[in-house]
């Protein structure tokens, strides 16, 4: 076992620990009550002073509010039939940190192209991340197995 292994297993065993002396319940608020405490091996997986934690929160809220918009594209196609597409307002700018109108990355075709690249590797990450969950929830439901199959064809399409 490396150290960092330790570490992580020593992490893992200290929020059981929070976990069992809240009656089985793991949530933010009891991990936080128990991080507190100084000599907690918790304790230093958090920001304590109040002015960068309030800076911090106000960054992930922040990312929240971008990531709240969405918004429909409707086209009308050669049958007449026309088209609607919800898409998230905002996107990740592929050049610098920030965001852009999701719009202006899908005009651009380098930019189109690094956006689908990019979520393209979501979806493998997230194709692994079943796969592995599968292996294990296939000893409790079979249909775990299903699913992820159905997931899998659907990711191949592309």
């Amino acid at each position: 076992m490396t150290s960092t292994e330790h570490i992580s297993q020593d992490l893992v065993d200290a929020l059981l620990e929070v976990r069992a002396a809240n009656d089985g319940k793991l949530d933010q608020y009891v991990i936080v009550d128990a991080a507190r405490d100084p000599s907690s091996i918790l304790h230093s997986h958090f920001e304590w002073d109040e002015a960068n934690a309030a800076y911090r929160y106000q960054l992930e809220q922040a990312q929240t509010l971008v990531r709240r918009f969405e918004h429909t594209i409707e086209k009308k196609m050669s049958t007449g039939e026309t088209v609607s597409v919800r898409i998230k307002t905002f996107s990740s700018n592929p050049e610098d940190t920030g965001w852009v109108l999701t719009e202006e990355l899908l005009s651009s075709p380098e930019r189109s192209v690094a956006l689908l690249s990019r979520l393209r590797d979501e979806a493998r990450g997230l194709r692994d991340k079943i796969d592995n969950y599968r292996i294990v929830a296939e000893f409790y439901s079979p249909a775990w197995k299903a699913a992820s199959e159905a997931i899998e064809v659907a990711l191949d399409e592309e």
